[in-house]
Formats: C-alpha cells, sequence, structure tokens
C-alpha cells in the first residue's frame, strides 16, 4: 500500500469466507484482498471465481456480460495469468457488481501509464442521478463492441449519460477521449455528406487536428501498446449516415479507436450496438428534481408537497431535461400551478451556456425531432397523437384514415416514428405503442 493517501475497508463475504478490501484514495489500482483470519493474499483468480459462483453465473455468462473474453476468465479462474490487465480485471469486477467501492479493485498492473487527455465538452460538475447499473452495463458494452449507439427521445440524458461513461471509461480504462459536438452541423437530408474527405475536414476542425494527427502518429499523442481512444459522436439524428460512415472508418482504420454516438433515432452503421436509454424510474426522478431544487432554489422546503411533486415527475414521464427545467420554474411558480399549466411546452424551458437551440425548451426540442420526419410520417404522428395513451398496430390501422396508407406503409412509417424515439414501443407478445405527453402537446 502506499503511504500516502486514506486507506479504507470494506468486508465482502467470498466463498463462505470473509475477505476485506484495502483500497487507498491513490487509485483503484491499491487494492489487496485478504481473508482477514490468516492474512493470507488472495488471487484475482480466486476472488474472480468465488464471486461469479455466487451470481450463479458460468464463465460463458460473466464472459456475455462483462465484455472479456471466455479464454481471458479461464486463464485468471486458472491462475495461468497472474499478472492481467487492468481494463479486463476492471471490466470483470464492474459486471460481477463487487463492493470493493468506486475505486478499489484486486491489484494488478496499472493499465496504460499516464492518464490520457479530454478534449471537448465534458461532464457537468452537478451530481449526475441514477442510471448506476446502466452505466457498469455501458462501460462493458463499449469495451466489448467498437462502435456503441445512445438512442432515445430528446431530452431523456443520452449525451449526459455518455459523457459519465466516457469519463468513467477513461479513469479506468482508455487513453485519450474526443467529444465531437454534431449538432451545429446542417442536416444531411438521409444523404452523407459524399466522400470521406470532406468528413475528416470537418473532424480536423471540430479537434484542432488532434484526433487524426494522434491516431495517425502515435508518438505525437498519447498512445501506447494496448491503450484505447474513445471517440464521443453527439446528437447524431440529423446526420446518422455521416455519423455512421465517420465511426465506421474510424473503427477499421484504427484498432485502438471505439465509438459512442448519441442520437434521438438509430445510426445505420451495421457493426453498432444500439443501447435505448430510457426514461428515470420513478425514486430516481424524484430525487433528481428535488436535488436539483435544492442547489436552484435551497430555501425552498418541499417537504410538506411531496405528493406533488411525485405527480409533476410522473406527469413529465421521467424526462431528465424536462425535470430540470421544472425545477428552475419552481423558484418563481408554485408545483401546484406547474401542474395546472405543464402540459404548454412552452412553460418549461431553460438556456444552460452551450445548450444547442433546439435543447433550450420542450417545445423546441420536440420541434427539432419532428422537423427531421418527411411529410407523411408526420401526419401519421399526428394521428397516433390523438390515440389512447397505449395502442396497438390494429389500432393504428383502424384510426388511420381509410386507403391514406397501405399496411406496409403503415409498418415502415410507424417503425420510423419508432427509430426517431417519437413513438415509443413496449415489446411483448403483442407490441404496444405510445406517443409521449410533450409530442402530443406539441402536433395537436
Amino acid at each position: 500500500m502506499g503511504a500516502s493517501g486514506t486507506s479504507g475497508r470494506r468486508d465482502l463475504p467470498v466463498g463462505g469466507v470473509k475477505l476485506a478490501a484495502d483500497s487507498s484514495s491513490d487509485g483503484f489500482a491499491c487494492c489487496v484482498v485478504r481473508v482477514r483470519s490468516r492474512g493470507t493474499v488472495l488471487s484475482v483468480g480466486v476472488v474472480l471465481s468465488s464471486l461469479r459462483r455466487q451470481k450463479g453465473w458460468t464463465q460463458e455468462e460473466l464472459a456475455e456480460e462483462s465484455g472479456v473474453s471466455v479464454r481471458t476468465i479461464r486463464n485468471l479462474e486458472s491462475g495461468r495469468v497472474s499478472n492481467p490487465r487492468q481494463a479486463s480485471v476492471e471490466l470483470l469486477f464492474l459486471a460481477l457488481e463487487a463492493d470493493f467501492g468506486r475505486h478499489a479493485i484486486p491489484a494488478v498492473a496499472q493499465y496504460g501509464g499516464e492518464g490520457g487527455e479530454w478534449f471537448g465538452v465534458k461532464p457537468p460538475i452537478n451530481a449526475f442521478v441514477g442510471r448506476s447499473g446502466e452505466m457498469t452495463h455501458l462501460v462493458g458494452t463499449v469495451m466489448k463492441h467498437r462502435i456503441t449507439v445512445l438512442a432515445g427521445p430528446g431530452g431523456v440524458g443520452k449525451t449526459r449519460l455518455a459523457l459519465e461513461v466516457a469519463q468513467m471509461l477513461q479513469s479506468r480504462l482508455v487513453g485519450d477521449v474526443f467529444v465531437l459536438e454534431l449538432g451545429k452541423l446542417p442536416a444531411e437530408e438521409r444523404q452523407p455528406i459524399p466522400g470521406m474527405q470532406p468528413t475528416l475536414g470537418l473532424v480536423d476542425e471540430m479537434t484542432g487536428g488532434k484526433l487524426l494527427e494522434g491516431l495517425a502518429n502515435p508518438a505525437a499523442g498519447h498512445e501506447s501498446p494496448g491503450r484505447q481512444t474513445l471517440v464521443v459522436l453527439d446528437n447524431a439524428e440529423h446526420v446518422p449516415h455521416t455519423a455512421a460512415t465517420l465511426a465506421e472508418y474510424l473503427v477499421q482504420e484504427h484498432p485502438q479507436v471505439r465509438v459512442l454516438i448519441t442520437s434521438r433515432r438509430t445510426v445505420p452503421a451495421p457493426s453498432a450496438q444500439v443501447h435505448d436509454v430510457t426514461a428515470l424510474d420513478p425514486r430516481e426522478a424524484l430525487e433528481l428534481m428535488l436535488g436539483r431544487v435544492r442547489s436552484k432554489c435551497p430555501h425552498l422546503n418541499l417537504s410538506q408537497d411531496l405528493e406533488a411533486v411525485r405527480d409533476l415527475c410522473h406527469r413529465l414521464e421521467g424526462m431528465p431535461r424536462a425535470i430540470e427545467f421544472a425545477a428552475e420554474k419552481l423558484r418563481a411558480i408554485p408545483v401546484g400551478r406547474l401542474l395546472t399549466d405543464m402540459f404548454t411546452p412552452q412553460v418549461l424551458a431553460s438556456s444552460p451556456p452551450g445548450a444547442l437551440p433546439h435543447q433550450r425548451s420542450l417545445s423546441s426540442s420536440v420541434h427539432w425531432s419532428v422537423g427531421l420526419l418527411e411529410d407523411r410520417n408526420r401526419d401519421m404522428l399526428k394521428v397516433l397523437a390523438r390515440m389512447p395513451h397505449s395502442f396497438t398496430i390494429e389500432d393504428a390501422e383502424v384510426a388511420l384514415p381509410r386507403g391514406e396508407f397501405t399496411s406496409s406503409e403503415i409498418y415502415d412509417r410507424l417503425g420510423d416514428l419508432v427509430e426517431s424515439s417519437l413513438v415509443h414501443v413496449r415489446h411483448g407478445r403483442q407490441y404496444t405503442y405510445q406517443v409521449m405527453s410533450q409530442v402530443r402537446a406539441f402536433v395537436l
């Protein structure tokens, strides 16, 4: 253990034996696990095997959850590998949800040397609420798949989640992180920018030449053997083909690159793994609302109005951006009044520094998404917005004007509305669909 830093101890039962995990604030690679009664140092493989068996997982299931190969897991558990990569061990213990604390896992060799650099917007410094299990899953997904797409409706928290995941990956697994804001690019109108050179020119402009230069000449950047570079392509819904083409180019030409894309619609990259970002659950939504109110208006006491606040979060459908807008409004407008008038999208708006124009109000957010649709899709959306809260394809066929849409066209256009995150689908033996309240309020 290092002489400096504050050490702590967490008990963890492994195979019926209580272990103590000693960690140092000097870094997450400083954790030593011992059997307390004897002080015997256990290998990573022994701890890994015990935790996996407690979960009831096979080695194949752990590989699927963590993104680490079955071969690596077998070699660790059998003792064939005594000095594994920090990246692999981190992913395994994240998947197993071992309670060693955020910065403590069994000691292995440090990964990649010095920390990399971060280019572009960073995560906000205010508290990130909820999604801890989702973040753990996404860390494994990004390391397992070269291209990952976070898809979901506007305001659901895709950008914040991507930045938090990128920050976790950088501190533990990767080198440089490049965040490219695509929201200011003109819409491609369903056609990518012709050829790769104009696209690469845009990348050079957005990164000051550092991304492509560093990849082409690792000595000019911060690359070392085994080190990964993460590229975040943020707000790609209006340039999906361009984003897909760029992502595929980066991962094919540069083996050390992984790409994380955020978009309101899926991106047509053949090798991409899509992760649907959904709204916060009721507990997380309430926690976010109360936390943001405390920071915006510390003297406001909502303890007597918790049911009204829960109702407000429910009517906002657990959408983080809408909740944060509402928290700002509570500085001047009582919660009861917001419950009365909140379905007017113009009521909930804000102008955070650096926000794109379509991110400054619920109304502008929905307007941006609807504006990217073809006219026929907009026509269908208007009909669907008048339907009950939950409906089936058969319900839609009855509601749509007779003869205006063929059955195959209904399937295609409904599918496109789902892919655009304007219609939400619940999967089951029978699929059901719903249009979010803020979309209804805008299109009707």
